[in-house]
């Protein structure tokens, strides 16, 4: 079984790469995880406007990422479901060379298939310098999509 890495913004990009994934490895027998980090500087302020105070912000963020990622795994059983596929996530307080880095000491992945151009706005330069240093720095393959492939 292969175990394919699938780190995602929630942008239209990550979610070609995780199209292209799905379709690439149709034939294979593989577990799929999703993977999205945060950490104190990624947060959305209308996130934060209309919760309780009770809340924390690593609380709040974390139920917004957690959430997303069980609407993409339902997406993604949905539009692509295949006997042979599994479906997982992972969402962590952490940069996502950080994460990368432990799950592959964990021996968690195989392969990472991601994006290289996010959302718009402070997202966009982010995540395409995250797909740079994750190519860089990872002792796992990376297969990284252009957004218009």
């Amino acid at each position: 079984m292969k175990n394919i890495l699938l780190p995602t913004d929630f942008s239209d990009n990550s979610w070609n790469a995780i199209v292209y994934a799905l379709q690439l490895f149709k034939d294979d027998t593989c577990n799929f995880c999703l993977l999205n980090t945060y950490t104190p500087i990624f947060y959305h302020m209308e996130q934060v406007l209309v919760t309780s105070p009770q809340m924390s912000l690593e609380s709040i963020v974390r139920e917004n990422s957690e959430r997303r990622l069980e609407e993409m795994k339902t997406r993604m059983e949905q539009e692509f479901g295949n006997p042979n596929h599994t479906y997982s996530s992972i969402s962590a307080f952490n940069t996502l060379i950080g994460e990368i880095e432990e799950l592959y000491k964990a021996n968690v992945m195989d392969l990472i298939v991601m994006g290289t151009k996010g959302a718009s706005g402070l997202k966009e330069v982010l995540f395409g310098t995250n797909t740079v240093h994750t190519i860089k720095n990872s002792k796992c393959p990376v297969l990284a999509i252009p957004r218009q492939f």
